[in-house]
């Protein structure tokens, strides 16, 4: 006769499991961080001071001042030294948060993704990534629910009429057939109509 797990097995399968979700959650915070702040200097065919960070075993390789970091002693390394003096990126080091982040995931074993880390992977300051809004796939929005009037006759009504209800606005009644003419001239000749071509 099979035997139902005990309680307290099962809260350690639980803990396990969040305490991996929030290992992964904390990787990929450290490599945006390093998207955002590093790899514009330190990735490429010359990255500054020999130090490419786009790959674990190039951050373990290290540039012209040593190792990126060293596998015996995590707490040792460019990286590191870099963080302790917060002088790193030049122009602007990082805040303590993302020092803090970063140095919580070096002593955890600085993990990278399986692929080299897409410089273009995610928009920053500098340059647009593969998530900025021009590059993203075109997708059907929805029509806001709230809006029941009698002249959205278009979708894209529907949106000016939600944002009027917002502002607690009302849309004005739709135009004469004299006004729309005169509309019409003064856009596009700049000139309004004369009596006889309103009377046409």
């Amino acid at each position: 006769m099979l035997k139902q797990p005990s309680y307290l097995s099962t809260l350690i399968i639980l803990l396990s499991t969040s305490m991996i979700v929030s290992a992964q959650s904390s990787d990929n915070v450290a490599m945006k961080i390093i998207v955002e702040n590093c790899l514009d200097c330190h990735s490429g065919t010359k990255p500054k001071g020999g130090l490419d960070l786009s790959t674990r075993e190039n951050l373990i390789k290290g540039g012209d001042n040593g190792p990126g970091i060293e596998i015996n002693n995590l707490l040792k390394g460019q990286m590191q030294e870099a963080l302790a003096e917060r002088r790193m990126p030049p122009k602007k080091p990082l805040d303590k948060t993302s020092s803090a982040h970063l140095k919580n995931w070096l002593t955890t074993g600085a993990k990278y993704p399986t692929t080299k880390i897409d410089i273009f992977s995610t928009t920053t300051s500098k340059r647009a990534g593969k998530d900025w809004w021009s590059l993203r796939s075109l997708q059907q929005p929805l029509l806001p629910s709230s809006v029941d009037h009698k002249y959205a006759l278009q979708p894209l009504d529907h949106f000016i009429f939600d944002g009027l209800k917002k502002l607690d606005l009302k849309p004005a009644e739709l135009a004469d057939r004299r006004t729309l003419i005169r509309r019409v001239y003064l856009d596009l000749i700049g000139l309004p109509p004369s009596p006889e071509d309103v009377a046409d």
